[in-house]
């Protein structure tokens, strides 16, 4: 036993002296996150200075290609009406309404003329910049440079990003929102743009900071428990006397199960669950999507003007959407909601209103669908605690909820509005919403209508944490002090 205690109290020692300033970087930028994420251009307002159609802008607008795709987007580009259809992750191709023709490039005076619509300031400085920044530092932008970057003359100093090549929006940042990121996300989440341009490296850098933050959690809890046993046979609550070590051990002993939590949950973030957790067969995976073998293709054969005459109400009509969905053509009317559509479908005779999907219409798809395969099927009408909106995310309801009996436990969540998949849910996934977003964001169901007792309660953890950081640097300090300086 004294040889136990004596590797293990190493063990915490030399594992706690690595990673006691990144713990307190950790715990105070973490605090910082709870109230600011990253700097993120909104899309509800990049929707609302969408200029709205009027009916002379449609008329003479050729409908899309059905080549171009299950999801075509109708916009305009200051006075320039152009389609928009998505190509990865952010790119995308834009075309001419009028012709159908490419749009190679938007110009700078373009560019001037929307930030000053999106701001409501005028411009102070603008540039060309042809590769990404600290505030777009991920690699999948890659497509949409150049970026106009376009600095304001406004109170809280706004920078404004817009795509040479697809004329859209793509960033704004603010003074403040900079500061909050350089204190918080940033440092929390090492998001700096040499690192994010490797993401294996930066990876790599994650998982050993956490693993090793582990090794020094779980260290101190077990050391921390036979301290406190002992100290509790003499009557104290820690064998220490000196302060720093004290407040170490008191407040390692109460939030040390949060540290651990932390850490896993932000190691599982990154690295996803492991598959020792979920054991599935090769043999036993299926391949479960929600789609008809030999769908036709999209038909978008009406023009915009005449899926503009079908509308009972066309004020602030901002997009129209073409989709294609299990091989009806679909065009969804935006006008007051950025995300949820009035949508409208075209028989021989006329383009009308879509009806809601009933369960019989879920249930003659599913069984030509999912033929041979076990499922059953509930309309939902609220949010459970696997489907629900999150921050940009968008989820419909009502839906209709599909629970195969496969060895993934797969389950569909199927928009009543459209017929469309909104999200396919895994067993794994299941397990990474409870490891990643309830341990480490305090996600859970009781606390989701509750965001002030949410955040609350992630504040009281974050000071206990902040303390036994703290502490925690002052002793690697003094440690080195006493090594090296002295």
């Amino acid at each position: 036993m004294g040889n136990f205690k004596k590797i293990l109290i190493k063990t915490h020692k030399i594992s706690g002296l690595l990673m006691s300033l990144m713990f307190c970087v950790w715990v105070f930028s973490g605090i910082i996150l709870i109230f600011e994420g990253f700097p993120h251009a909104s899309r509800e307002q990049r929707f609302q200075h969408l200029i709205p159609f009027e009916r002379t802008d449609l008329s003479g607008l050729k409908a899309p290609m059905s080549k171009w795709g299950d999801a075509v987007e109708l916009e305009m580009a200051g006075d320039q009406p152009v389609y928009r259809v998505p190509k990865g992750r952010r790119g995308e191709l834009v075309y001419d309404a009028r012709t159908l023709e490419p749009v190679d490039s938007f110009s700078c005076e373009y560019a001037a003329r929307l930030s000053t619509s999106y701001t409501g300031s005028s411009v102070v400085e603008i540039h060309l910049q042809d590769e990404l920044d600290q505030w777009v530092p991920w690699s999948y932008y890659k497509p949409l440079l150049p970026f106009y970057k376009c600095k304001m003359d406004d109170e809280a100093h706004s920078t404004i990003y817009i795509s040479a090549k697809t004329g859209s929006v793509i960033q704004h940042t603010t003074r403040k929102g900079k500061w909050l990121a350089a204190l918080g996300v940033i440092p929390h989440k090492l998001y700096f743009l040499e690192l994010l341009q490797n993401r294996s490296v930066w990876k790599g850098i994650l998982i050993f900071l956490a693993s090793v933050g582990l090794l020094s959690a779980i260290s101190g809890i077990v050391a921390g428990l036979i301290r406190f046993s002992k100290a509790c046979r003499n009557g104290r609550m820690s064998p220490y006397r000196k302060l720093h070590y004290k407040w170490h051990h008191i407040s390692g002993f109460v939030t040390g199960i949060f540290v651990f939590t932390f850490l896993l949950s932000g190691l599982i973030s990154v690295t996803g669950v492991p598959d020792w957790m979920v054991v599935i067969e090769a043999a036993k995976k299926e391949r479960i999507n929600w789609e008809i073998k030999d769908a036709s293709e999209p038909n978008y054969s009406k023009t915009p003007l005449e899926i503009w005459e079908a509308l009972d109400d066309t004020i602030e009509v901002r997009r129209i959407k073409y989709s294609n969905v299990l091989g009806e053509s679909q065009f969804g009317i935006y006008s007051n909601h950025y995300q949820k559509a009035e949508v409208f479908v075209k028989d021989k005779v006329a383009i009308h209103k879509k009806k809601p999907l009933s369960m019989e219409e879920v249930k003659s798809l599913s069984s030509g669908i999912f033929e041979g395969k076990s499922y059953e099927i509930t309309k939902q009408t609220e949010y459970d605690s696997y489907y629900f909106p999150s921050g940009m995310r968008y989820q419909p309801l009502p839906v209709y909820k599909i629970i195969f009996n496969d060895a993934s436990n797969t389950w569909l969540y199927i928009d009543a509005a459209t017929g469309e998949n909104f999200r396919k849910i895994t067993l794994k996934y299941r397990l990474r919403r409870w490891l990643y977003r309830g341990l480490h964001t305090f996600n859970f169901p009781f606390l989701l209508k509750l965001e002030w007792l949410r955040k609350s309660l992630l504040l009281i953890v974050s000071a206990g944490l902040l303390i036994v950081a703290v502490t925690g640097l002052v002793l690697m300090w003094n440690w080195c002090k006493r090594k090296y300086i002295n």
